[in-house]
Formats: structure tokens, C-alpha cells, sequence
């Protein structure tokens, strides 16, 4: 199934509002202004339900100059386990100057026996920002099922210009010694990332993060990497739950 989501948000009167191209399964909410009309909200479904195998996904996402958006998903996202066809999501994102936008889609699961290839590519002007999560649960925690069968790839790149900020590229093939094993997962079935860009981040708010961090009984590894000449801020975790995950990302 090929489906496909064009947004392009531009500011007016001080209002952001969005002119959106959906195509099914990919939709779109009416979108809402909780904090105020100059960011706007949008909520992206999947109508089928999850991703399967020959699935091709793209999403093409651009803000004007001034333009503020949040945007989320309606639920988790789920890419069943491959009847041997590979399924692909691409995200494009360009970020015009003085734009900002809240990528924060929940937790993505991949079922066991999936084979998902995921792209992402951010484009920044040199005054725009950028704050977005990736948390993925690696099988049905709940019913104790592993990632031990099927591969699971993650091509991310940021740009800013020319230049490039961040190059992450991952591949996790579904194997039990891998899910188990310190140098992989280290049986912790969710990973996280959260990146900020654009604008500094203040000794007060990773210092709180921190304090969550220990604060919180968890098990799993979190780590932080930041890089004030490109205004950078990076959260990586592994743990157990979904919530270990995501205070991180937030206290960030």
C-alpha cells in the first residue's frame, strides 16, 4: 500500500495554519491551537492500522518562515511481522528560516518477524529549530515476545545546509543473541532518541533531567551528547518500559 502526507504550514496574522495533502491510509485531524494560535497541533493517523510488508510511506513536511507546529501520531505505530516483502516509511522535513517544529510521534512496534526500513531527513536554515523523538519497541512486550526474527533499519540525517549535523544510520536484525546481548539491546526491548537543534539548552533543564533520570527506579542505560558549536543536545536510552524511554526525551 503506498500512502502519502504533504503538509505546508505557513504563519498569517500570527496563526500557523496548514494546507495538507493526505493520501490512505495516511490522514490527518482538524488541527488545534492549545497553547496559543502561532502553534499549531496536528494529529497524523494510520486508518489501516499498522504497516505490513510492501508498504511504501512518505510524508513530505515543510514550514515557512515564522511557522510553528507540533506534530504527533494518534497512537503507536505497529509494522507487523513481513510475509517476506519489505516495508519503507520516508520522512522529509524542511525547516524554513525562523521556523520551529515538535516532532514527537509516539512509540513505534515492531512486531517480531517485520522487516521495516525508516527514513528520516531534516533540513534546517540557520535560524530554525528543530526538537524530535524516536522511541521503538522491539516486539509485544506483553505478551513476551522478542525481536528475534526480521531486520529493522533506521536511516536518520539532519542538515543545515550544506553542513551535516547529525548522521545516524542503525541496523537491528531479529536475532536473540543480539536482543540479549550488552553490545545490542541488552534484553531491553524499547530504545529511545531525542534531539534538539536550533537553540541552546540551558544547565537548569539537563540538570533536571537528569534528576528524573535517578530520581525514577528504571532499569536501562540512558547518555547524553552535546555539541555547543552546532547547538546540539542528543538523549539516547534503553530500558525496560515505555516510560523509561520517554522522561528522558521529556526532561530534555
Amino acid at each position: 500500500m503506498a500512502g502519502k502526507f504533504i503538509a505546508r504550514l505557513s504563519p498569517c496574522q500570527g496563526k500557523t495554519w496548514p494546507d495538507v495533502l493526505a493520501i490512505a491510509p495516511l490522514k490527518v485531524q482538524r488541527p488545534f491551537y492549545p497553547g496559543g494560535k502561532a502553534i499549531c497541533h496536528s494529529v497524523i493517523l494510520h486508518t489501516a492500522g499498522g504497516i505490513v510488508g510492501g508498504d511504501v510511506l512518505t510524508q513530505n513536511i515543510c514550514l515557512k518562515p515564522q511557522a510553528q507546529a507540533l506534530m504527533t501520531t494518534a497512537s503507536a505505530g505497529k509494522v507487523y511481522g513481513s510475509d517476506g516483502r519489505l516495508a519503507q516509511q520516508t520522512v522529509e522535513i524542511h525547516l524554513e528560516a525562523d521556523a520551529g517544529l515538535q516532532w514527537l510521534p509516539q512509540e513505534t512496534i515492531i512486531f517480531n518477524g517485520a522487516d521495516f526500513w525508516q527514513i528520516l531527513r531534516v533540513n534546517l536554515a540557520p535560524t530554525a529549530y528543530w526538537l524530535g523523538w524516536e522511541i521503538v519497541r522491539f516486539g509485544r512486550t506483553a505478551r513476551a515476545e522478542i525481536f528475534d526474527r526480521g531486520h529493522w533499519r533506521s536511516h536518520t540525517e539532519i542538515w543545515q545546509g550544506e553542513r551535516p549535523l547529525w548522521i545516524d544510520r542503525q541496523w537491528l536484525p531479529g536475532s536473540e543473541e543480539i536482543f540479549y546481548s550488552p553490545h545490542g539491546l541488552g534484553g531491553n526491548p524499547v530504545v529511545g532518541s531525542l534531539t534538539w537543534l536550533g537553540k541552546p539548552v540551558s544547565a537548569t533543564l539537563i540538570a533536571k533531567a537528569r534528576q528524573i533520570w535517578q530520581e525514577q527506579p528504571r532499569q536501562g542505560q540512558g547518555g547524553r551528547h552535546p555539541n555547543p558549536g552546532s547547538r546540539i543536545a542528543l538523549s539516547l536510552s534503553r530500558a525496560v518500559q515505555r516510560r523509561s524511554a520517554t522522561v528522558v526525551c521529556g526532561g530534555l
